[in-house]
């Protein structure tokens, strides 16, 4: 298993009025699989930062 970073094309407009891209973890299974995870706390995202896979499909 591994935990996976997508940073997707798609894109919002912020309360401070600029566009960014979303992201989303996932965990990617053996079997090719990819499950949806969010983490509980806001100082997690930082630990997610640093164990994911960075996917970007901004640029594609």
């Amino acid at each position: 298993m591994k935990i996976i970073k997508i940073i997707s094309k798609q894109t919002y407009t912020g309360k401070d009025g600029k566009e960014y891209h979303y992201n989303n973890y996932a965990v990617v299974l053996p079997n090719g699989k990819k499950i949806q995870i969010r983490p509980t706390f806001v100082k997690d995202y930082a630990i997610l930062d640093a164990v994911a896979e960075l996917i970007d499909n901004r640029n594609k």
